[in-house]
């Protein structure tokens, strides 16, 4: 499986999850970096994560109701992602 030879709405749906998942691990970067307690900063970092996990989730279950797995997500994603590098060097 080849993230090249997707449909293209399913492509966009890997796009879409890998964008999440990428705002989900750099909100938790912010979140561990961040001092002084709980202010309205952190609590902003949290509802976005939040909302970044909740959609990469629903964008994984509907393409493994079309039949894909979890860990084929996870590759396709990995596939976008280095393609999407490759285009910007």
């Amino acid at each position: 499986m080849n993230y090249k030879d997707l449909p293209f709405c399913q492509r966009e749906q890997i796009e879409q999850y890998n964008n999440c998942m990428d705002a989900v691990e750099d909100i938790k970067e912010a979140l561990c970096t961040l001092t002084g307690g709980w202010n309205y900063a952190v609590l902003e970092l949290v509802n976005s994560l939040l909302r970044y996990n909740s959609q990469a989730t629903r964008i994984q279950f509907s393409l493994m109701q079309d039949g894909y797995k979890e860990k084929e997500i996870e590759l396709l994603a990995n596939q976008y992602l280095l393609q999407t590098l490759a285009h910007k060097n």
